[in-house]
């Protein structure tokens, strides 16, 4: 494709150059050989058409101008033909009807992967709410015990307080003095 645009020259002549016979023009100041890529890009776009069109060309040939060849010939012998039998296959138009039922293929395809997408997100907001919701039970089950906690705390304080003896731990907590009294 780095050679577009294609110089061409034709020739149906065949012509002596160096002792052997080549297709091309011969002017007063040289020439031209078709087929030397040096003086023509025709070998280039014959490789280029040949290995990228060969099956249009193939299909163009057998659905069109031999069908029409065909039709033409019969018809000079005298056969009538059944047209509905032997429609012509435009190939653009096959090739849009096709491209059109692969994109609405596509587009199926697209919703459903879409709605099976939308269906996982919400199955995990779902989890995740459930999640959430769990959490805030557990947080407030926790700050309720703890609340609770503080007040049995406070009444205690309150309560010792209230009784006027000084706050004295435990004779099982004293300090051990090694069997001397203090």
């Amino acid at each position: 494709m780095d050679k577009v645009p294609f110089a061409i020259v034709g020739s149906e002549k065949e012509i002596e150059v160096d002792g052997k016979m080549v297709r091309g023009r011969k002017y007063p100041w040289g020439v031209i050989e078709v087929e030397n890529e040096d003086h023509c890009d025709f070998v280039k776009l014959r490789q280029m058409l040949i290995r990228t069109h060969m099956e249009e060309l193939r299909e163009y040939t057998n659905t069109i101008l031999y069908e029409n060849y065909r039709s033409a010939k019969l018809e000079s012998l005298g056969v009538v033909q059944d047209g509905s039998v032997f429609k012509e296959v435009n190939p653009l138009a096959k090739m849009e009807e096709e491209r059109k039922v692969h994109e609405a293929k596509m587009k199926k395809m697209e919703s459903e992967m879409m709605n099976v997408f939308q269906q996982k997100v919400q199955e995990k907001e779902a989890k995740l709410k459930q999640t959430e919701e769990e959490l805030h039970s557990r947080h407030k089950e926790m700050k309720d015990t703890l609340e609770k906690q503080r007040l049995e705390l406070e009444d205690k304080k309150k309560r010792l307080e209230t009784a006027g003896r000084p706050i004295t731990p435990d004779k099982s907590v004293r300090k051990k003095t090694f069997g001397f009294p203090k």
